[in-house]
């Protein structure tokens, strides 16, 4: 009898160690779901996303910026810090008189955006919006969206050498007479000749090795169209390291683009991090460019990739316009965020979703209007008072 208590026993705990795995596995694999969205769904008011699965880890927003706050033509980063919605941009102190700025312009949303004007200097080089860390991430995921006008070219047309780095991220260096001192070209993403061809690659200049690169199987990128570019990059002194690209258009909807894996992407002499980052990282000068950012969004840490989005259709994937709303809060079942409505216009039929930090996002994207509150569609409180018979 006490043989069959004992093997008894062993069962049951066999049982719920079983029944803990298999939910801890459901819950690593589980994908958001959107059961109430609360507040006033307009540009800067704040909401509540009521759900299950949104992972514990939110992310940590370096910058977000809509450049609506600045006076048009005036200088970002000009010798002292400039702010942005969320975050600030340092100065560009090397970058002087060629700095970007503030334009109307064009706008992807609001009536702003930022400006480079490439017609003068004909070395190239500057016009920098950065950012600094003063703790290196090895983390990071952002987007933008970028412009280049109707009948202007790649920069650098005028010499039929374009180059222009869209994006550029730097690591950090100790032991050098400038810690901040970083390799060419270590992660940045160039566009050689719309519509045509860019590269993704992380190169170390200290020891000639080019890490990884990962070219673009197309590229679709259009004078006169708003382009989206988003990454997720996770550094590696191992060989753990990867990087994701992908890019949105009004013609093309979201698309993984570019892929790499199992690399190490640290510097030459074995230093994990990156400490700066550059929109844009550089083009060369052309006498007939200019290139507008706007809605540039940067997040680290390990839930970088959790974040929630306003798209213009009912699954994620579909989507051809999609809005970072910031969050100012972030549970697994419940998130407060501020709303930015991008280029969504009041009254416009829209998508919420919730992208956990493995970056899945719920199924079927959440029904919102544009500026009017949110529905809830929780199930009402059992009534109090009665008294049933």
């Amino acid at each position: 009898m006490l043989r069959f208590i004992y093997k008894f026993k062993f069962l049951v705990y066999f049982f719920i160690i079983f029944l803990n795995i298999f939910i801890l596995s459901e819950r690593v694999l589980a994908t958001p779901t959107i059961t109430n969205v609360s507040g006033d769904l307009t540009d800067n008011n704040s909401i509540t996303i009521s759900g299950t699965d949104f992972g514990i880890s939110g992310p940590t927003i370096k910058v977000f910026d809509d450049f609506e706050s600045g006076e048009a033509d005036s200088f970002i980063g000009n010798g002292t810090v400039t702010p942005a919605v969320i975050g600030n941009w340092e100065p560009c102190d090397d970058c002087y008189p060629y700095l970007s700025s503030y334009s109307n312009n064009f706008a992807k949303s609001g009536t702003k955006s930022s400006r480079q004007n490439w017609t003068t200097d004909m070395q190239g080089g500057g016009r920098l919006m950065i950012l600094k860390w003063i703790i290196p991430v090895t983390e990071i995921y952002f987007s933008f969206w970028t412009y280049l006008p109707s009948g202007m070219s790649t920069p650098d047309g005028d010499f039929n050498s374009p180059n222009w780095k869209v994006w550029w991220l730097n690591p950090i260096h100790y032991g050098e007479s400038d810690p901040r001192n970083f390799d060419s070209d270590y992660a940045s993403e160039i566009i050689t000749n719309p519509p045509a061809d860019t590269s993704f690659c992380w190169v170390d200049d200290l020891d000639g090795q080019d890490r990884a690169c990962a070219n673009y199987s197309s590229f679709n990128f259009s004078n006169g169209q708003w382009q989206r570019f988003e990454g997720h990059l996770i550094g590696s002194d191992s060989s753990s390291g990867s990087g994701e690209l992908w890019l949105t258009n009004a013609s093309s909807s979201r698309v993984l683009h570019a892929s790499i894996s199992g690399k190490t992407l640290n510097t030459s002499n074995g230093i994990m991090g990156w400490i700066e980052m550059h929109f844009p990282g550089y083009a060369r000068a052309d006498t007939t460019t200019n290139t507008y950012y706007d809605d540039i969004y940067v997040a680290t840490g390990v839930g970088a990739q959790a974040r929630i989005e306003i798209g213009n259709a009912s699954t994620y994937s579909n989507c051809t316009n999609l809005s970072i709303v910031t969050p100012t809060a972030w549970a697994d079942t419940s998130i407060t965020a501020t709303i930015r409505q991008g280029s969504f216009s009041p009254g416009q039929q829209a998508y919420l979703y919730v992208v956990d930090s493995n970056g899945v996002a719920n199924t079927n994207g959440y029904p919102i209007i544009i500026g009017e509150n949110g529905m809830d569609i929780s199930a009402p409180e059992a009534p109090s008072g009665l008294l049933i018979f």
